[in-house]
């Protein structure tokens, strides 16, 4: 995660009005600027994105999307054979005990530790196809995920393996979607999940795992190096 500069327009703000912004930004906004040091709404994210899952795509010798869904019958022979190489198997959601019981929205899951994938695939038609084996491969990247990089931390994780699926042709024509899908729904969700995950089966008396992100003072010191004291002056006037 890389901090992001301050823009121009940004400079020329008050410290009030900086901070005022920061109080009120959206958990998307931020888990954006956390993971890609730009946020949604920056013209720059949909070329970010792009060029983000290009990167991706081969730091997990993964080809191009739109190369890998020109047959996707073979795309998943590779990708099970892909993961057969690094000891993970694929199993169906009948063979993964309750998780999808309890978990019905999810498509597939990758099982840290046990090293299996677990999800169904649907060839009833392309599409449903296709959409399973993008969560196929979803799951194949968290598997190589800890494979490499076990202590990675969730949101890069769920960053990399959301973005390595999005449709490109989708993310350029409409930016405005991107805080909503990408980031809320999509890595958010995911990341929501795993959060209050290891808060329900945290001890007793061990602290609430709250992300860093999520809180205003996060950016205000790291990213706009707002001293403590005018943070602390802000709220006291606007509690009065």
């Amino acid at each position: 995660m890389e901090g992001a500069p301050i823009e121009k327009i940004e400079r020329e703000r008050t410290v009030d009005e900086l901070i005022e912004f920061r109080l009120n930004q959206s958990n998307s906004s931020r888990l954006a600027e956390y993971i890609t040091g730009i946020r949604p709404d920056d013209p720059k994210m949909a070329e970010r994105i792009v060029e983000d899952q290009s990167i991706i795509r081969s730091k997990y010798g993964l080809p191009p999307r739109e190369g890998a869904f020109e047959d996707i019958a073979e795309y998943e022979r590779f990708l099970r054979a892909r993961a057969k190489e690094i000891g993970v198997s694929v199993r169906t959601k009948s063979e993964c005990g309750t998780f999808f019981e309890d978990s019905p929205t999810a498509a597939g899951v990758y099982f840290s530790g046990r090293k299996v994938i677990g999800t169904t695939m649907n060839s009833e038609s392309f599409d449903e196809y296709a959409k399973s084996i993008v969560t196929l491969e979803h799951e194949y990247i968290h598997a190589e995920q800890e494979r490499t990089a076990a202590r990675m931390p969730i949101e890069l994780m769920e960053y990399e393996a959301y973005v390595a699926g999005l449709n490109k042709k989708f993310i350029l024509k409409k930016p405005e979607t991107i805080d909503w899908v990408v980031f809320q729904f999509f890595v958010g969700g995911s990341v929501r999940h795993w959060y209050a995950d290891k808060n329900s089966n945290k001890k007793e008396n061990d602290p609430e795992v709250v992300p860093v992100w999520k809180e205003s003072e996060y950016f205000l010191k790291n990213v706009d190096k707002i001293d403590q004291k005018l943070i602390d002056d802000y709220k006291s006037r606007v509690s009065q």
